[in-house]
């Protein structure tokens, strides 16, 4: 779903629709980080956005879980939030010190973007899609 996304963020962008563009690329980035949240706690059957998703996890799994986010609230787990998503996916050191300038291109990024129009010049969001 990841790359699905992203690829039609490029395709977006290729049609100078930069609004949706901007959009599906931060989207496709929260998607990667809740990936990799799935991954570190072995979330098999994925993101669990609240407590009834997350109790249909077996118990072991569900308290390793929750010992990990023992210093994070649930409520910091069901966001959209790209900075809280880095914070428990494990990845936030690598991010921070190989992509720190990459990084806060995408963090005024939110769900909230697919109804407003953004502006961003061409070559900013070239640079964030990497094309």
């Amino acid at each position: 779903m990841t790359n699905k996304r992203l690829k039609e963020a490029e395709l977006m962008f290729q049609n100078n629709r930069y609004d949706c563009a901007v959009y599906l690329s931060g989207y496709s980035i929260e998607l990667m980080l809740k990936l990799n949240v799935c991954k570190l706690f072995k979330l098999s059957q994925g993101y669990p956005e609240n407590r009834l998703e997350l109790d249909t996890y077996p118990d072991g799994l569900k308290e390793n879980f929750l010992i990990g986010l023992r210093q994070i609230s649930l409520k910091t787990f069901r966001t959209h939030n790209l900075n809280d998503l880095l914070l428990i996916s494990g990845k936030e050191f690598k991010i921070k010190n190989v992509l720190l300038i990459e990084w806060t291109e995408i963090l005024y990024w939110d769900p909230e973007l697919r109804y407003r129009i953004v502006n961003i010049n061409k070559l900013k969001l070239q640079n964030l899609l990497n094309l």
